[in-house]
């Protein structure tokens, strides 16, 4: 069953697991909105895991047949 994650919740669990002195963090969520990169909390959040030198990678989603439709919500990842 689908459960709805907030966005504090996702952003406490990634702030664990770099707290935790992980390497990676593979992420893949589908989403909509909102924008993580017009998100200043979440950005801040990534790039304090990339400053402890933890590798972030977060998959595309593909929502159609051309370039335009790939997206993640973020775009420094």
């Amino acid at each position: 069953m689908y459960v709805p994650v907030e966005d504090s919740d996702f952003i406490a669990a990634i702030d664990r697991a770099v707290g935790d002195d992980v390497d990676v963090l593979s992420i893949s969520f589908g989403m909509d909105q909102p924008l993580l990169y017009e998100d200043p909390i979440a950005l801040s959040t990534f790039a304090a895991a990339i400053e402890k030198n933890v590798f972030v990678a977060l998959a595309v989603g593909n929502n159609g047949p051309s370039y335009q439709t790939l997206r993640n919500g973020y775009h420094g990842c």
